[in-house]
């Protein structure tokens, strides 16, 4: 995302805060995800697998128009499959690991394709 749109830029050009600017940025690059498909064909000639990592803020990403768009685009021109990456230190007590397993079933729900819970270390 950031080698197609600069977040500073759509901060200070649309006098957005920091939220409004991961909106419209992502909004932005969704625009322009006919060429992020044309850079995975092309790795796609080198190496069997694209690992896609999205922004941090789930909402943003899972619930926004752009994220759809984006998400749709992808399931539609290749195998997809949603990895869900849990942090186990932060999933230690029962109230933030069921948190963290609503947010999968959020996404699974929203995205309607294969997901995989991972934890890292």
């Amino acid at each position: 995302i950031r080698d197609t749109v600069k977040y500073n830029e759509v901060m200070k050009q649309y006098r957005l805060g920091p939220n409004g600017a991961i909106v419209t940025t992502l909004n932005l690059f969704s625009t322009k995800f006919d060429k992020v498909i044309e850079l995975i064909n092309k790795a796609g000639e080198e190496h069997e697998y694209v690992i896609i990592d999205t922004p941090g803020q789930i909402e943003v990403f899972t619930w926004s128009a752009s994220g759809t768009i984006i998400t749709e685009a992808l399931a539609s021109q290749f195998p997809t499959i949603v990895i869900y990456v849990m942090d186990t230190v932060r999933s230690v007590s029962p109230v933030t690991f069921m948190s963290n397993m609503s947010y999968a079933c959020s996404i699974l729900y929203k995205t309607k394709l294969p997901l995989v819970v991972a934890m890292n270390k």
